[in-house]
């Protein structure tokens, strides 16, 4: 489809797109799930990353644009292949597989459903608002927002990893893990925000081949969404869930998208890709702030010996 669509760079275009669909492949969940930090490490993380570097590596010498998604596309095969051997050796995913109870189980996964379903909206919607309202500068946001994908990326192991660990074990632990896992994730969000100012206009010049050069007014709101939403992924997905707070976390993710993308569109009505890109981190801040507030009325609430149930 994406082949099929685009005007130019159809086959950097297609492998792009087949390489990002491919990671659902990989069972990162289910190592999380499980608790196995050293699998999710080994056969989620690592295949990411290595075909990350192998792909920017390539470009770097000169190589053409399709290197680097088809390294990535490469290393995530190879992941799905270690992966389906590693998760059930020797067991049949089909093995008393039960169609009544699979939709039971989704139906009972519906706030989890709602809130990806709003986060994968809400990553691409603002691409087409600049499209549609400054498509002169397309290629500046575009590719800001491209990086703003990459790093987000680079932080899901973390995420994953804390999702694993701050449920496991006592129910009690629980909030020991979460006064951890907080503070920890909001200094890596603040150093992910740092290193994106800094390294965004080299990364930029290397995959645009120099053509694209983003400046200050595009770095600094992008930095600044990223570390609120990288934050908001350890305050919501991580410590909210692991609290049974699924179904506020989706109202409130609904919300910051009714309310953010018409912001965005404004944004960008008013002061172009610079507009959208600060309305975008306004979102992300609120989004954030949100979820924070969720997570400190959660552990005032928190008994002395918790159990979980779902907030309210």
């Amino acid at each position: 489809m994406t082949f099929a669509v685009v005007d130019q760079d159809r086959a950097a275009a297609a492998l792009n797109a087949g390489a990002f669909a491919s990671t659902g492949l990989l069972a990162g969940w289910f190592f999380s799930g499980a608790a196995r930090p050293v699998s999710f490490l080994l056969f989620d993380a690592c295949p990411r990353v290595v075909g990350n570097v192998v792909g920017a590596v390539a470009l770097s010498f000169g190589l053409p644009l399709e290197a680097f998604p088809a390294a990535i596309l490469i290393g995530v095969l190879l992941g799905v292949a270690a992966t389906s051997r590693a998760a059930a050796p020797g067991v049949s995913v089909l093995r008393g597989a039960d169609l009544r109870e699979s939709i039971q189980r989704l139906r009972a996964q519906t706030a989890g459903l709602s809130i990806s379903v709003v986060a994968a909206a809400y990553a691409s919607i603002p691409l087409v608002i600049v499209s549609t309202v400054a498509p002169a500068a397309l290629s500046f946001y575009a590719l800001a927002d491209k990086l703003l994908r990459f790093a987000t990326t680079a932080y899901a192991p973390l995420i994953q990893f804390l999702q694993g660990w701050v449920p496991a074990g006592e129910l009690a632990g629980t909030t020991r893990k979460v006064r951890i896992a907080w503070p920890a994730g909001a200094v890596l969000a603040l150093l992910g925000g740092v290193c994106f100012v800094l390294l965004a206009p080299w990364l930029a010049d290397l995959l645009s081949h120099g053509q694209v050069q983003i400046g200050a007014a595009l770095l600094v709101p992008f930095a600044l969404a990223l570390t609120a939403m990288v934050l908001a992924q350890v305050t919501g997905l991580v410590c909210l869930l692991a609290l049974g707070g699924a179904q506020m976390l989706a109202r409130v993710s609904l919300m910051s998208a009714v309310l953010g993308l018409p912001g965005i569109f404004i944004g960008a009505l008013v002061a172009g890709v610079s507009g959208a890109a600060w309305m975008l981190a306004a979102a992300e801040c609120l989004s954030m702030l949100l979820q924070v507030g969720l997570l400190v009325s959660a552990m005032r609430k928190r008994p002395e010996n918790p159990s979980r149930t779902e907030l309210s």
